[in-house]
């Protein structure tokens, strides 16, 4: 008997199971999206903290179907990783999405440029591990004040790893708290060590709306578990405290050339 072949998972799946879930529950397919964001974010939560308000939206069977699509996510995230250096799923579901919906469109970076980004950047270090003036411990520390998704970080990551370097600290800034999620579950997929902040990177860069601490357990000692544990602590990010210890010092946000901070790519 000739043996099926297994179906390959694609993103398609999973947008297929989100309009399903959000026709069958009378809600926008983009809130449901963020609601399945939360629930893979809570699922590597190491305090477990309960969603807000999930119970009034989901029963039983509705938390079986969110299982069924992060378990897609993680094979298409497993198929995809076997033949590219960092792929982000969310990103390309989050653009198909609101290019269907009544949103405004959002677009981020396209992968092979995020590539020619990061190889662009790294490229004046001549093939060097490169130095930044601020590292968190001995660790680069590189940051994107506006991420989207986070795929730039993740570039960047891939070269670092490629080229053997020492593990970066990556620190994903944007306005749009869906995008530090998206940014914070990419992180974690990924290996990444950083922390993923909803603020305003503009007018207030010391402050934190909301954010995300990602892989603290995976380092100094590789515990291979994975982790995003939510904080909304400004003192508790390296991308806020920097800030802070620039405003005591020259009593604004101006850069201050005196002043050591971490390596900026993008």
């Amino acid at each position: 008997m000739k043996e099926s072949k297994k179906t390959i998972p694609t993103v398609k799946e999973i947008e297929s199971q989100l309009n399903a879930l959000a026709r069958d529950k009378g809600r926008d397919v983009t809130n449901v999206f963020v609601d399945l964001l939360d629930y893979i974010i809570g699922f590597f939560n190491p305090l477990q903290t309960p969603i807000a308000g999930w119970g009034d939206k989901y029963d039983q069977s509705d938390n079986e179907r969110f299982y069924s699509m992060m378990r897609t996510y993680f094979e298409v995230m497993e198929h995809e990783l076997k033949m590219k250096s960092w792929y982000d799923a969310f990103g390309d579901l989050f653009q198909q999405i609101h290019v269907k919906g009544n949103n405004n469109a959002q677009f981020f970076t396209p992968p092979c440029l995020c590539d020619l980004m990061a190889e662009t950047s790294l490229s004046k270090y001549n093939g060097e591990e490169p130095t930044a003036r601020t590292s968190f411990g001995k660790r680069i520390v590189i940051s994107d004040p506006s991420c989207g998704s986070g795929r730039n970080l993740l570039a960047a990551k891939a070269i670092f790893d490629r080229k053997q370097w020492r593990e970066p600290y990556l620190v994903c800034e944007d306005i749009d708290l869906t995008c530090c999620k998206m940014s914070a579950i990419n992180m974690a997929m990924h290996g990444c060590f950083g922390e993923a902040i909803c603020h305003d990177t503009l007018c207030e860069p010391d402050k934190v709306r909301y954010g995300y601490i990602v892989n603290e357990a995976m380092w100094p000692m590789p515990t291979g578990i994975p982790s995003i544990r939510p904080c909304s602590d400004a003192n508790r990010f390296f991308g806020t405290r920097i800030w802070q210890e620039r405003k005591k010092k020259t009593g604004s946000n101006a850069p201050d050339k005196e002043q050591p901070k971490q390596l900026s790519l993008f």
